[in-house]
């Protein structure tokens, strides 16, 4: 939320209220503004409102030619169903999210349920996420349209040009305007000063940009790290690959036979990789020490893969460069 100069930051219930039963809430009240007979009561919020549904229809690509009819927001529908907006000949269902991921078929069942009790209305399935995950495929597979923090944001602050002044509006909008500052904090911090939010929101960006990667929290005994791991060749015995852990480049085996002399494939890849390495001008070697189990560190990049700027913070550009060199020394090992 924007502040005016010299006015001080008033208490945010929504930095209390995290839930994702408090996002629902605000879902459906926005959306309850949508109705005509708000219209006369607060013009912006009615249409902002009308725009968020309209958004949601977009996704989906549902244009409605007519304004909204027959408004039925539920909320926890079914006792499962997150909210589901009901208008027109469409129904919204929203999975609603913030931070954590769908699990098992639960997608599914949900938009199975809502055909078969509203087989005459068009399905609009949404997974509103205001959080940040690392892929979205099973979302794409059960054919739901991603509302993320951006798409949302873009919505309130049209709001607030269209002239809203509504605490609770203005709160709200506030709360997210943080959350997403904190994601993209990495930007503006240097390097050394990235907290967790930072280091995901990172691991996004570099998702962007190098093929088949993926990103997550990995427990281990000393408190766990952000890893980030792509560029996978099944070879025989093992799948090699390269993890990012925090600020650690590591080429690794993933041993795929039980019966493999682990030892050997270890020291072998490492041996190839640091023999490579050194054709294309990178600092590589064996790690502190060889771990022996399912998955094994052969090789680590010495220092920090990421390259900072005179204000140490991190040029991407420069950064991206070094690791698409550091897939070289991968790819020429293999082929």
């Amino acid at each position: 939320m924007m502040m005016e100069k010299g006015k001080k930051e008033i208490p945010n219930i929504f930095n209390y209220a995290t839930s994702e039963l408090t996002q629902d809430a605000f879902i459906c009240w926005l959306c309850e503004w949508s109705r005509s007979k708000f219209k006369e009561k607060n013009k912006a919020l009615h249409n902002t409102g009308c725009n968020l549904i309209k958004s949601m229809l977009n996704k989906n690509s549902v244009l409605l030619k007519n304004n909204l009819e027959a408004l039925k927001i539920k909320r926890q529908a079914e006792g499962v169903i997150d909210v589901i907006i009901e208008l027109n000949n469409h129904v919204i269902l929203i999975e609603d999210k913030v931070d954590s991921k769908e699990h098992s078929d639960q997608l599914e069942r949900y938009k199975e349920k809502i055909v078969k009790k509203k087989p005459k209305k068009q399905i609009v399935p949404i997974y509103f996420q205001t959080g940040i995950q690392s892929n979205y495929n099973i979302v794409d597979e059960a054919g739901y349209k991603i509302f993320s923090r951006i798409d949302f944001l873009r919505v309130l602050n049209d709001g607030l040009d269209l002239g809203i002044k509504n605490d609770v509006y203005q709160s709200f909008h506030g709360y997210l305007k943080r959350m997403d500052k904190r994601f993209n904090s990495f930007e503006n911090k240097k390097i050394e000063a990235w907290d967790w939010e930072g280091w995901q929101g990172f691991f996004s960006l570099l998702q962007k940009q190098l093929d088949d990667a993926n990103w997550g929290y990995v427990a281990n005994q000393s408190g766990g790290f952000m890893g980030f791991w792509w560029n996978f060749h099944p070879v025989d015995d093992c799948t090699i690959y390269m993890q990012l852990e925090n600020d650690k480049l590591c080429y690794k085996i993933s041993i795929d036979n039980e019966g493999s002399n682990y030892s050997k494939l270890r020291n072998y890849w490492n041996k190839k990789i640091i023999e490579v390495s050194q054709s294309i001008d990178l600092d590589i070697h064996k790690p502190k020490r060889f771990g022996y189990g399912e998955h094994m560190t052969v090789a680590v990049l010495g220092g920090d893969y990421r390259v900072s700027n005179s204000n140490k913070l991190l040029d991407q550009d420069k950064t991206i460069e070094k690791l698409k060199k550091a897939e070289r020394v991968l790819n020429k090992v293999i082929n």
